[in-house]
């Protein structure tokens, strides 16, 4: 008898989960914010993953008889100082800075979140190392630190992509340990602590499934600080390495024919312009529809 109430209880929370989750995305997409910024980062991804496809040329091809061409019927968006294809480069470009971006915050958030963790839950000491040591990170210029690590480490995409990532730990550890040290207060931790659960059980049934929207939201915001930073640190000459297409890498070559051919430093500067304001825009409405306060709702 207690086993079939059992089964009859877990599928009515799955039901209710189930429930919440669509009420949740349908508030999320009755917002227009959201709506623009989707269809705004789902276009930028569909054209990195398809570059190949949509390219017309070879982003790297040079051709000393079509340098510094204007926008014409062959080269829609003209060529470089080295005859290559802008809209080809730009496009390719799209690759390097949403991989860079992801991979960044991925690995970001993973060691944050991990690391924030530990520092909620066995306290003390432990606590008291972490934090001492995010604040010294923080008090740290990100460019500085990530200056620093490339010239230990190198700047190909995957190196750069770690080193991004790192500069930006300290906010997902110090947001998880908040959030956590929140949710150990409430009561349905503190019955499952009475009921003999452990803490690593806490963490990953309790603490983890509600912090994913917050997390979920600052992920978002943080891939458009990411891209720019590389876009940053390929415009001064220690990112992506020529001749790998990057949007940063570009905008610093073209900064020296502004008066002649100005489209070459002002379109990858406005892709990135693009993208960043894409992805805080959806950020942005997700983190409205998340929020029961903006939605009107507390």
């Amino acid at each position: 008898m207690s086993d079939s109430v059992n089964i009859i209880k877990n599928q009515e929370k799955k039901r209710i989960r189930k429930e919440k989750n669509k009420r949740l995305f349908r508030a999320m997409f009755d917002r227009k914010m959201v709506r623009v910024g989707a269809v705004g980062v789902a276009l930028f991804i569909l054209i990195a993953i398809f570059a190949g496809v949509i390219a017309p040329h070879d982003p790297n091809a040079t051709d000393v008889s079509a340098i510094l061409q204007t926008p014409n019927k062959v080269h829609l968006l003209g060529t470089d100082q080295y005859g290559r294809d802008t809209l080809s480069r730009i496009i390719y470009g799209s690759r390097i800075s949403l991989i860079i971006g992801v991979l960044a915050v991925s690995i970001s958030c993973v060691a944050g979140l991990t690391i924030g963790l530990i520092s909620a839950y066995f306290g003390g000491w432990v606590d008291m190392i972490i934090m001492r040591l995010c604040e010294v990170v923080i008090s740290i210029p990100a460019i500085m630190i990530n200056i620093a690590l490339i010239a230990i480490f190198g700047n190909t995409i995957y190196d750069l992509a770690v080193i991004l990532g790192i500069s930006t730990i300290p906010g997902y550890i110090r947001m998880m340990r908040a959030m956590a040290l929140n949710i150990r207060r409430s009561d349905y931790v503190q019955v499952a602590q009475m009921q003999g659960a452990r803490s690593f059980y806490i963490m990953l049934r309790h603490v983890l499934p509600n912090s994913i929207s917050p997390l979920l939201v600052m992920m978002m915001t943080n891939v458009g600080t990411t891209i720019l930073a590389e876009a940053g640190l390929s415009f001064l000459g220690i990112g992506i390495t020529i001749p790998i297409a990057s949007w940063g890498s570009m905008v610093n070559q073209g900064r020296a024919y502004l008066i002649s051919n100005p489209i070459l430093a002002i379109a990858p500067g406005l892709c990135v312009s693009l993208l960043v304001i894409c992805l805080n825009t959806l950020g942005d409405g997700v983190r409205d529809a998340i929020d029961p306060r903006l939605r009107g709702e507390v």
